[in-house]
C-alpha cells in the first residue's frame, strides 16, 4: 500500500469531487458512473480520516511521553 500525506490526498479528493460534479451534471445523480465516482470520492476521504486519526494518535502519544524519565540499562 502506497502511504501518502494529507496534502496529496486533499488533492486528490478536490479533483474526485470535481469529476463527480461533472459526471453528475452529464449523466445525473443517479447514473451508474456518479455512484462509482461517488464511491471513489467516499473512499479518499476515508483514507484521508484514518490518516489524521493515525497522525492525532501518535502525536498525542509523543506529547504524553516524558522524555525526562531516566532509563537504566
Amino acid at each position: 500500500m502506497i502511504c501518502r500525506n494529507e496534502t496529496a490526498i486533499c488533492s486528490e479528493i478536490t479533483v474526485k469531487r470535481m469529476e463527480m460534479i461533472r459526471i453528475a451534471d452529464v449523466y445525473g445523480m443517479t447514473a451508474e458512473k456518479t455512484i462509482r465516482c461517488s464511491q471513489e470520492l467516499d473512499g479518499l476521504i476515508n483514507e484521508y480520516l484514518q490518516l489524521q486519526y493515525h497522525s492525532d494518535f501518535l502525536l498525542s502519544k509523543f506529547e504524553s511521553y516524558d522524555f525526562n524519565t531516566e532509563v537504566n540499562a
